[in-house]
């Protein structure tokens, strides 16, 4: 019940009015109605705006970078580029294709080498700017002799991947990196005249630095 007071020279007089109660609940209604078409951009239909977010959750990019690793022996490392594709998900959770190659840093009594590996992690960020992952991979040796007579040797192991990155983004672009190790099977023995010049180790540590475009978002 809504109460007015009218005061006037001669006499104090009350007026009470009683409200309309339907009207006040199509008003009610009709505020929420437009509050909500506002909130969604005007003519956009909620379905279809609960879509486009559903869509805007997952993005696609592309990355590329350049990745390090120790091995054992005359050759004491390899570096060289990869590239590949990350998708990530909600719940901070992602996934990473990768494949690169990478040259012995040095020559080996007449040895070179070089190195192809694909890898795949699962990644989870528990805390920003920190990134974990963990997944397969897969690594090709190829090393060469310079002399005469010319030879070649293959070898070929597979392992698991584990990896750490500090992430810094600005809108589509980020920039990580961070160290890795690399767990293989078995490792990958280079000889010459029977005798051993170098490997890649069961346990491979490594560095690597990434660039990354996102081009579906």
């Amino acid at each position: 019940m809504v109460t007015f007071r009218a005061v006037t020279a001669a006499r104090e007089s009350r007026l009470r009015l009683e409200p309309d109660r339907g009207l006040a609940v199509d008003e009610l209604l009709g505020a929420i109605h437009a509050l909500r078409l506002e909130s969604l951009g005007g003519a956009a239909a909620p379905e279809t705006a609960l879509r486009s977010a559903a869509r805007g959750t997952y993005r696609l990019g592309a990355i590329v970078g350049i990745d390090g690793e120790l091995w054992r022996g005359a050759i004491e490392g390899a570096l060289g580029p990869r590239v590949g594709l990350r998708l990530a998900a909600p719940w901070r959770v992602a996934s990473e294709l990768l494949a690169g190659i990478a040259w012995g840093l040095n020559d080996a009594t007449g040895l070179r080498a070089t190195e192809f590996r694909i890898s795949w992690t699962a990644d989870y960020a528990p805390i920003a700017p920190l990134e974990l992952g963990i997944g397969p991979d897969l690594v090709v040796l190829v090393a060469n002799a310079t002399g005469t007579p010319s030879s070649e040797q293959r070898g070929i192991a597979a392992g698991a991947l584990a990896q750490a990155r500090c992430i810094i983004g600005w809108g589509p672009l980020s920039f990580s990196a961070g160290p890795d190790l690399e767990v293989l099977a078995e490792p990958i023995v280079v000889q010459r005249a029977n005798i051993e010049v170098f490997r890649v180790p069961n346990f491979v540590a490594g560095f690597s630095v990434n660039a990354e475009g996102e081009f579906v978002r």
